[in-house]
């Protein structure tokens, strides 16, 4: 089994330099179970975890909302 967090997780555009945070993680549409993956939040990180006998449960449709400023401090 492989289990991850991601936390303060940004995106930057190359344009015009203004930064994009990754507060809002969605799933939708449906998950094939057989791909023995599940995942989650808190509100300071999203989880991730896969292989194994892991079971799902996370479903579809979802969005996890974290606590984290619009862009990082520098």
């Amino acid at each position: 089994v492989r289990e991850a967090r991601l936390k303060n997780g940004y995106s930057r555009k190359l344009v015009d330099k203004q930064w994009s945070s990754w507060n809002n993680q969605s799933i939708s549409g449906t998950h094939d179970n057989t791909y023995q993956y599940d995942g989650g939040s808190t509100s300071e990180y999203v989880w991730v975890k896969a292989g194994g006998n892991t079971q799902s449960t996370i479903g579809a449709g979802k969005i996890f909302t974290l606590n984290q400023p619009t862009q990082p401090e520098i």
